[in-house]
């Protein structure tokens, strides 16, 4: 992202200088270009990493929530294992 804004930068200096001496008429349509494809690869890589971020997010609540549910599966099967000694012990004293 720094080097997009370094060229940004680099081609707004250029079009500053074009337009304080008066360099060219193919200049400034070449700049405004450059600039519009410049804006348009900053949109793309802003949206990419947005859709990255989300990804990575929705990723690790993917990991908690298989945390979670192991934590839940195993409370649930030390619960059952608790009422099948129970019924085990209650055979046993009658």
């Amino acid at each position: 992202m720094i080097i997009w804004s370094i060229v940004m930068f680099a081609l707004g200096a250029a079009a500053f200088l074009d337009s304080f001496y008066n360099f060219g008429g193919i200049f400034r349509p070449a700049n405004a270009f450059l600039f519009m494809l410049l804006s348009l690869g900053i949109l793309f890589r802003t949206r990419m990493l947005t859709k990255l971020r989300r990804t990575e997010t929705l990723e690790k609540r993917t990991e908690e929530l298989l945390v979670k549910n192991a934590e839940l599966q195993s409370q649930l099967d030390q619960a059952k294992g608790f009422a099948a000694d129970q019924k085990t012990s209650q055979k046993i004293l009658y």
